[in-house]
């Protein structure tokens, strides 16, 4: 009996141990040398390899020093606006390659950012900072020795949208991480109807980090 409740408890360990892996999705980039799995979370369809001149739209105010090697919204909202029945996306994740930067640069990169952006503040006076400001800086709020994350709450027009369509106010996320001789440059972003949203971004930029670095 004791050993078949020490095989219980470690098929028990065991599950565990897989249910807290982040559930990931492969994806495979050319990235200008051995393709990088960009790993999005799953139930995110992939923009750019079934619209390219929706891609280039969405991504054409972007300086030409990064290279865009994935645009992930979720499934449910790429068919709404295929259909025809939205005109943007309410949340969206961009992957780029940061061709101009190397893992080198990421020290300097954040004790700049850390100079600008500061510690994450608290949230909930993030809704006051933003009606007084417009704008509302999430500092940063996830650091490893190869990435840091830092993100804004900020109106925006929809991404896909048409003009006259009105401004969003969303957060935005961005994280840098070095893999490889490469570095990545990854948004989050997300419709913001307060806090709780920031707190859902923050914790799908995690996720997705989670999903680039384990095993790497």
């Amino acid at each position: 009996m004791r050993g078949t409740h020490a095989a219980v408890l470690v098929a028990f360990l065991l599950g565990a141990a897989a249910a807290a892996q982040p559930a990931c999705a492969p994806w495979p980039a050319a990235a200008g040398g051995p393709a990088l799995d960009l790993a999005p979370p799953p139930g995110y369809a992939e923009v750019c390899s079934q619209d390219a001149a929706l891609c280039h739209r969405l991504t054409a105010g972007y300086p030409p020093s990064v290279l865009t090697l994935g645009y992930f919204v979720p499934v449910d909202e790429w068919a709404a606006f295929r259909r025809g029945e939205t005109l943007g996306f309410l949340q969206y994740l961009i992957a780029q390659l940061a061709t101009a930067t190397a893992p080198d640069d990421l020290p300097g990169l954040k004790a700049r950012l850390r100079a600008q952006q500061g510690d994450a503040p608290d949230h909930t006076q993030l809704p006051a900072v933003f009606e007084s400001a417009g704008r509302a800086t999430l500092g940063i709020f996830d650091e490893t020795d190869r990435s840091v994350s830092f993100g804004v709450v900020m109106r925006l027009r929809p991404a896909g949208a048409t003009p006259g369509v009105p401004e969003l106010t969303l957060v935005a996320t961005n994280t840098l991480l070095a893999l490889g001789d490469r570095v990545l440059s990854l948004y989050v972003y997300r419709e913001y109807g307060g806090p709780p949203d920031v707190a859902a971004a923050e914790r799908l930029t995690r996720e997705w980090l989670a999903c680039l670095t384990t095993g790497r």
